[in-house]
C-alpha cells in the first residue's frame, strides 16, 4: 500500500462529499488497487481499482459515476479543465477516441 497524491478542484470534492463522484478520469495511471490518498480535509480513500481505456469509452460509460449527468456534460468539463478552447475542440473531439485514459476507483478508508 503506497501514499499516492490525486487533488480534485472544490466542485469534484463536493461531489464526493455527496456521494455522487466514485472515480476519477486521469489521463496517467495515479497508483493500484490498494494504495491510499487523502482530499484537502484529511480524509483517508482507498483505491479499489484502476482500469485503463481510451478516453471517450471512459466518458461515455463512467459519467455517471464520476458525478455527472451526461457524457456531454462530462466531456464539455474535461474541455473546461484541459483549456480546450472552441477554436481546438474539434481537433480534440476526433483525437480522443484513441487517447488513453485511465479510471481510477475509490472508496472512503475505513479503519477496522
Amino acid at each position: 500500500m503506497t501514499d499516492i497524491t490525486l487533488t480534485f478542484t472544490p466542485e469534484m470534492e463536493r461531489l464526493i462529499y455527496q456521494g455522487k463522484k466514485m472515480c476519477t478520469i486521469r489521463e496517467n495511471r495515479h497508483g493500484a488497487r490498494g494504495d491510499t490518498f487523502k482530499d484537502s480535509r484529511g480524509n483517508e480513500y482507498d483505491l479499489i481499482a484502476v482500469i485503463p481505456t481510451k478516453l471517450k469509452q471512459a466518458i461515455d460509460i463512467y459519467y455517471q459515476l464520476e458525478g455527472f449527468d451526461s457524457p456531454r456534460e462530462l466531456f464539455d468539463y474535461w474541455c473546461k479543465i484541459k483549456d480546450i478552447d472552441e477554436n481546438n475542440r474539434y481537433d480534440f473531439t476526433r483525437a480522443y477516441h484513441n487517447k488513453p485514459a485511465f479510471v481510477h476507483f475509490f472508496k472512503l478508508h475505513i479503519e477496522g
